[in-house]
């Protein structure tokens, strides 16, 4: 059994000679991971600079490192041992960051790579040691800028509770997607008003709370369900008072920048009464002059040549999936043609191609919409398509900050995705409605959109991600393409008419598009029209 080491000794900087080679290399391997994955490493700290929701994570790192050195009277009593069984993880967490790379995800890559980080140093430190350290190497996940896919889901209960929080005060509302207009002026619920922010600062914050003030696990769950819950309804009553002041003020109060001050103060003060409050059961602090701390139980000392073993396998691990990232193809992503004739089957293009609205697929390397019309018959399918000659982090088919509508847009919402049976088949759809607050006439239409990957099509986004990834895997090429159909929606009409409607362009339209976006394939290629 090794020799007992009190904290005052670790405290004082001898360290056993199983920690003198352990941290050099520990430390090493960590500054490998990180050049090796430097453009995800750099993409995270972008993100934090850019994005106020994820400024926060310049904390993370050194709140983890102080974590680590703060326990180090307890790590350095343990002896490291090699670790299999996180090796694995190591493996996993490679094959996911490859998965992201190849789907061009940020988030799944950033994520991989702290993965990789913290299954490294179990790999090295060993399962007593990792017990000591849970708390920070799970902490440093916090530095991940994951969340915004929420923000769609936060804005809508914001909406629902200010408006149902104002018409039980008395104020009359009129709704329109994001947009509501009382008797004082036009409001929107944006981006900003969802609450991500103060969820996300909430939930770190209340973690370290909870990690340095209390010991049992039930505690410390518990008060994580607070900071998870609190920040949610301090966002609608926020939303909910900033407009009852400015409507109470006669819009003098809490508008333009008070609006965030005035919203920021408050989530502050309710962060402060929830850590107040949860002082009242904090446990004691442990003494700093603990007693002794016997060391586990091991074998022999850990041989220098068994860690260097172990060192090299987390190395080949962290490199492989680099090896296996396959080398990007040369593709031409200008002057593209979409060679589709002026007429599908029955349908005619109109000259007039304009619609009111046209989804959020702005990076595409070539876009095409068309106003169809079927004989005289009324009202016409309008058809939008996004062409992406190569994907990468920059411009991609499928990304959260794209899609049939854009992120914080006030005068558009879908509705419930519906089930349309059309000739027994089922075909999953959407409802759009929207249009300016001040206009009377509603603008409702059904929404189709298909990918296509690789000469395949697919309703499915995890589907055509899925293509994609396999795609490029087997060096076949990445190029896809979004295909958007919709068709107002007449009075009384529950879907099924629009719904054959849009069934039949696509039976009929088909295969000159399959054919058209071959010929696209082959002039990104440089293997002709």
């Amino acid at each position: 059994m090794d020799k007992p080491l009190s904290a005052t000794g670790a405290a004082a900087g001898r360290l056993p000679a199983a920690w003198q080679r352990l941290l050099p290399l520990w430390l090493l391997l960590t500054v490998l991971l990180l050049a090796v994955y430097r453009e995800t490493a750099w993409g995270m700290v972008q993100i934090w600079s850019r994005s106020e929701t994820f400024a926060h994570a310049y904390l993370v790192p050194p709140i983890t490192a102080w974590l680590i050195w703060r326990a180090r009277a307890r790590w350095l009593a343990l002896t490291p041992r090699l670790w299999g069984w996180p090796l694995l993880g190591l493996a996993l967490a490679g094959a996911l960051w490859l998965a992201g790379d190849l789907s061009g995800l940020n988030a799944l890559t950033q994520f991989a790579l702290v993965a990789q980080w913290v299954c490294l140093s179990l790999a090295l430190l060993g399962p007593a040691v990792g017990r000591v350290m849970a708390f920070p190497l799970l902490f440093v996940f916090f530095a991940v800028p994951m969340g915004e896919a929420l923000v769609p889901l936060l804005m809508d209960g914001t909406a629902d509770f200010t408006i149902a929080a104002l018409r039980a005060s008395g104020v009359p509302v009129y709704r329109e997607g994001l947009n509501f207009v009382i008797p004082s002026g036009h409001w929107s619920v944006v981006e900003a008003c969802s609450g991500i922010r103060y969820l996300i600062a909430s939930l770190m914050v209340g973690s370290l709370f909870a990690y340095l003030s209390y010991r049992g696990a039930r505690k410390r769950w518990l008060f994580m369900l607070v900071a998870a819950l609190l920040p949610l309804v301090a966002n609608w009553l926020r939303a909910y008072m900033i407009v009852m002041l400015a409507h109470l003020s006669g819009n003098e109060l809490a508008t333009g920048v008070d609006h965030l001050i005035y919203g920021w103060v408050f989530f502050g003060l309710v962060m402060f009464a929830m850590f107040v409050i949860g002082s009242r059961w904090a446990d004691p602090v442990e003494p700093a002059a603990a007693a002794p701390i016997t060391a586990v139980a091991s074998p022999l000392p850990q041989r220098g040549a068994a860690l260097a073993g172990g060192a090299l396998a987390c190395a080949v691990l962290v490199l492989l999936p680099l090896l296996l990232r396959p080398a990007s193809p040369e593709v031409a992503t200008q002057g593209l043609t979409l060679a589709l004739s002026e007429r599908v089957g029955a349908w005619a293009r109109q000259a007039d191609d304009a619609s009111r609205w046209s989804p959020n697929y702005a990076q595409a390397d070539l876009r095409q919409a068309a106003r169809w019309q079927r004989g005289d018959e009324a009202p016409p399918v309008f058809s939008d398509l996004a062409y992406y000659a190569a994907q990468d982090y920059q411009r991609k088919m499928l990304s959260s900050t794209q899609g049939l509508l854009v992120l914080g847009e006030s005068q558009w919402r879908l509705l419930e995705p519906r089930r349309v049976d059309v000739g027994g088949a089922a075909m999953q759809q959407f409802v759009l409605e929207g249009g300016a607050v001040v206009e009377v006439a509603r603008t409702r239409a059904l929404v189709r959109q298909v990918y296509w990957v690789g000469g395949r099509w697919t309703e499915r986004a995890l589907e055509a991600r899925a293509w994609v990834m396999l795609n490029k895997l087997l060096r076949r090429g990445d190029d896809s393409a979004v295909l958007v159909l919709h068709t107002p929606l007449r009075d009384g009409d529950r879907g099924e008419e629009a719904g054959a409607r849009l069934q039949a362009w696509w039976t009929e339209a088909r295969p000159a598009l399959e054919q058209a976006l071959q010929g696209l394939h082959r002039q990104a290629r440089g293997s002709g029209s």
